[in-house]
C-alpha cells in the first residue's frame, strides 16, 4: 500500500476476492434482465428509452461479478487451464473493466446533466 492508500484497482480486487462464488454469479447474472429490457425496448421504439440511466447500476454490478469470476478462474490452478482458456478469461476481465468504466462515465454524465443542467448555456 502506498502513502495515499489503495487504488481503485486494489479495492475492486479485494472486494471481489472477499465475495463468494454465489455472490459473484448473482451479480454477473444481472446483465440478463438488462439485455432483455433493452431488447424489449428496442422492439417497441426506435429512440433511446428515457429509463436508460436505471440500467447503469445493474450493468456496473454485473461487470464487477464477471470480473471477479474471471479473476478467480485465472488465479486457480494454472495447470488445468489451456492457453485459450486463460486468454478468454483475460478478455472477460478486460471487457468487464471497459463496461464498468463506461457505466461510471455515463453515471457522471447523468449526474452532471441533472445537477448543472443548462447553467452553462
Amino acid at each position: 500500500m502506498n502513502e495515499t492508500g489503495p487504488g481503485i484497482d486494489q479495492i475492486w480486487r479485494d472486494y471481489s476476492r472477499k465475495a463468494t462464488d454465489s455472490q459473484l454469479a448473482v451479480l454477473a447474472a444481472l446483465i440478463v434482465p438488462v439485455i432483455v429490457a433493452l431488447g424489449w425496448s428496442a422492439s417497441r421504439e426506435l429512440r433511446v428509452p428515457s429509463w436508460w440511466p436505471a440500467i447503469l447500476v445493474p450493468l456496473f454490478l454485473s461487470a464487477f461479478g464477471l470480473w471477479g469470476i474471471g479473476d478467480r478462474e485465472l488465479r486457480g490452478n494454472e495447470l488445468d487451464r489451456s492457453l485459450l482458456a486463460r486468454v478468454c478469461w483475460r478478455l472477460v476481465r478486460a471487457l468487464s473493466v471497459l463496461l464498468a468504466v463506461l457505466c461510471a462515465a455515463a453515471a457522471v454524465g447523468v449526474f452532471m446533466r441533472y445537477t448543472i443542467g443548462t447553467w452553462i448555456s
